[in-house]
This record gives structure tokens, sequence and C-alpha cells, in this order.
């Protein structure tokens, strides 16, 4: 999911600088990054919902799309880019053929079903997010 700022978010920013709601929105941001990650991991484990199930085993021997070995669940990092933003994602791809291994598994390929993570991820905490935020303001403010 992908907030896009309009309007004068730099004065306004400028204006909470050092505030209390400043300090909450602060403390929201690592609890929302922290929260998505948690539901993408969450993602893994359930295998789904709805992704096809696997036709042969991999090297790791696993049942469960996506986990045979674990590396690309756990490539799976909140980054802050600022004080109230940051990045959930995964990097996956290939060094040696520029593949990328997440992307494929989120869209599907000729060869292989969509087992999609980040899109359904994105929609269902989006409402979770903008109640955090919500919280973080009302704390701020004193409410």
């Amino acid at each position: 999911m992908v907030i896009t700022k309009t309007g004068a978010w730099g004065r306004v920013e400028s204006m909470l600088n050092g505030s209390k709601v400043d300090a909450e929105l602060t403390l929201a941001t690592g609890q929302a990054g922290e929260l998505v990650k948690a539901k993408m991991h969450e993602r893994f484990e359930k295998s789904g919902p709805g992704w096809a199930p696997k036709k042969q085993t991999g090297p790791g021997g696993g049942d469960k799309p996506l986990i045979d070995t674990g590396t690309m669940k756990g490539s799976i990092k909140f980054q802050r880019t600022a004080k109230h933003s940051g990045f959930v994602g995964i990097n996956r791809q290939n060094d040696l053929t520029g593949f990328n291994v997440a992307l494929a598994h989120e869209l599907g390929t000729s060869r292989m079903p969509a087992r999609p993570f980040v899109r359904p991820t994105a929609k269902e905490c989006g409402p979770l997010v903008k109640k955090l935020y919500g919280r973080a303001v009302k704390r701020g403010l004193g409410k």
C-alpha cells in the first residue's frame, strides 16, 4: 500500500516537529511496519489463503508453497524511510539471472500459479494501519 502525500505536508510536518503528536506518529510508524511484516509472515505460514498447492516437493522437503527453505519469508523486512514513513518489502532477486522470485510468486508465470502475498497483505492491513495512526493522533492531542 502506497500512500501519496498531497497538499502542504512539509508545512504540517514542520509545525508538528517535536510535539507529542510527532512522537506518537513516529511510534505508530514503527508499529505499523512491524504489523504489516508480521501479517506477511503469517500469510506464508497459512499458505495463502487461496494458494495453489505445490506439484512437487522442493529442496527443503516442505509441503507449504513458498517456504521450503524459508529464505524468501526471511527476507521480508520493515525499513523506516523517514520519521513517519516506512517500507515493508522483500528482495528476492537472483543475482546471477536477474529473475525476481518474489515477483514471480506474487503474479505467477506461464509455468507457475500466482501465490500473492504482498497485495493481499496490504489490503488486509490498510484499515489496521489507519486505526493505528488515528489513535496516535488522538493520543498526541490528549484525547
